[in-house]
């Protein structure tokens, strides 16, 4: 049995993208630092992993792939989502985007 493998995935092409990064989802390790660390911190990712942890909902046992979406005040959106092997393992995909104007 393989561990999953990261993949690379060009982030920095999302539109609106302010920051991304991406973290083991089994224990928040940074795996690919941010983009922008003045504008998506360690912290922010800190803050965000612990609260998906807490809320139990993106990171499962027994899901391969899910993905929330978190908006706030100001026009700024968080995008997360969980690539993972069915184990809990895995690794989760942050982007920090500016919402999109109507």
């Amino acid at each position: 049995d393989q561990p999953l493998a990261f993949s690379d995935i060009d982030l920095d092409a999302l539109p609106g993208k302010i920051g991304a990064a991406v973290l083991r989802a089994s224990d928040g390790a940074v795996i690919r630092p941010p983009t922008s660390p003045d504008l998506l911190s360690d912290h922010d990712l800190s803050i965000l992993y612990r609260m998906l942890r807490e809320v139990g909902d993106v990171i499962p046992d027994g899901e391969g792939l899910r993905k929330i979406e978190v908006s706030f005040q100001g026009g700024v959106r968080y995008t997360v989502a969980l690539a993972g092997d069915g184990t809990g393992d895995g690794f989760l995909y942050i982007v920090k985007r500016r919402q999109a104007t109507e």
